[in-house]
C-alpha cells in the first residue's frame, strides 16, 4: 500500500508510509544483543564507537553509526553504519 500510493485511499497509504520509516526503535541492550550474537563477540571487540541513538528506524530495522577497530576498517576510516533488524 505505501508503495502504490496511486491505487489506495490517501488515508491508507499516509499511515502504511509510516512503516517505512517512521517506526519506534528498538532499545539499545536489545540492539546490543543481537548485534553481539551475530557477530560472536563484544561490541567493544570490534567497533571503536558504537551509537546508542539510531540514524533511523523502519518497520523490519534500524541503522547506528559506528566506527570499526582499525584491524576491521580494511584501510578506510573506519566509519560504518549498522543495520540490525529487529
Amino acid at each position: 500500500i505505501a508503495s502504490s500510493p496511486t491505487l489506495f485511499p490517501a488515508p491508507y497509504v499516509l499511515e502504511f508510509q509510516k512503516c517505512l520509516d517512521q517506526s519506534p526503535t528498538l532499545p539499545f541492550d536489545t540492539i546490543r544483543g543481537i548485534i553481539e550474537a551475530e557477530l560472536g563477540a563484544p561490541i567493544s571487540e570490534v567497533f571503536e564507537s558504537l551509537d546508542p541513538e539510531p540514524l533511523a528506524s523502519a518497520s523490519i530495522a534500524q541503522v547506528h553509526a559506528a566506527v570499526l577497530k582499525p584491524k576491521y576498517a580494511s584501510g578506510g576510516d573506519g566509519k560504518a553504519v549498522v543495520k540490525v533488524l529487529k
